[in-house]
């Protein structure tokens, strides 16, 4: 009986070292799209919070420091609804360095958890006007996701993440600093800032995996 147990433990733990989907020094590559749906903060004086509804596309790479661990590289582009008809368009173009602790690493299937840090910038266009403004700043994503493979190469997987992001400062084409004002009844102004906004929500995604 002593021998049948350490037997069987002997094969499970054959059978759970070599059905893992990831594996240290795979390169595991993805693209996929999804949707956001952020809370917006600024300081302006009049009209201080707002909602906004990003599309996503998203791209990235992420190496096995070793079974369970992963370090990576992601882009994402963030394009905001707007009305068919409006002169508008707002964008986010992200890109962040990305660590990520597979918790789950069956044969076919890893559930994990990530944290991404990185870089943001924010373009508003206003092309009635000819005008547009772009700010920068820090982005930070804390998420889960599944994936699954199909074969030995190809997968697919699905995400979510909370995302946060800040943007200290918009300058225009000129390079002059955009600020919002506060005006008493005359309209004289009694009271300038330097505009800034806040975002943070949801960010879900679909996509493919090839690995490497």
């Amino acid at each position: 009986m002593k021998y049948f147990i350490v037997l069987a433990i002997s094969v499970l733990t054959i059978n759970t070292t070599n059905a893992q989907a990831l594996l240290k020094g795979d390169v595991d590559i993805h693209a996929g799209v999804g949707f956001g749906v952020y809370g917006i903060t600024s300081n302006d004086f009049d009209d201080s919070k707002s909602t906004g509804v990003p599309g996503l596309i998203s791209l990235g790479a992420a190496y096995q420091l070793s079974d369970a661990w992963s370090v990576g590289l992601n882009y994402e582009r963030n394009g905001f609804a707007t009305d068919p008809d409006s002169n508008h368009k707002a964008i986010l173009n992200n890109i962040g360095i990305v660590g990520a602790y597979n918790f789950v690493n069956s044969d076919k299937n890893v559930l994990n958890v990530a944290v991404e840090l990185g870089f943001s910038s924010f373009r508003y266009d206003d092309f009635k006007n000819e005008e547009y403004v772009i700010g920068t700043g820090p982005q930070f994503q804390f998420g889960a996701g599944w994936k699954h493979y199909f074969g030995g190469k190809v997968g697919m997987y699905m995400n979510f993440s909370v995302p946060f992001y800040k943007y200290s400062k918009f300058k225009n084409a000129d390079g002059d600093e955009l600020k919002v004002y506060q005006r008493d009844v005359f309209g004289q102004v009694i009271e300038e800032k330097t505009y800034t906004i806040s975002m943070s929500g949801a960010n879900f995604r679909i996509g493919l995996l090839l690995k490497l």
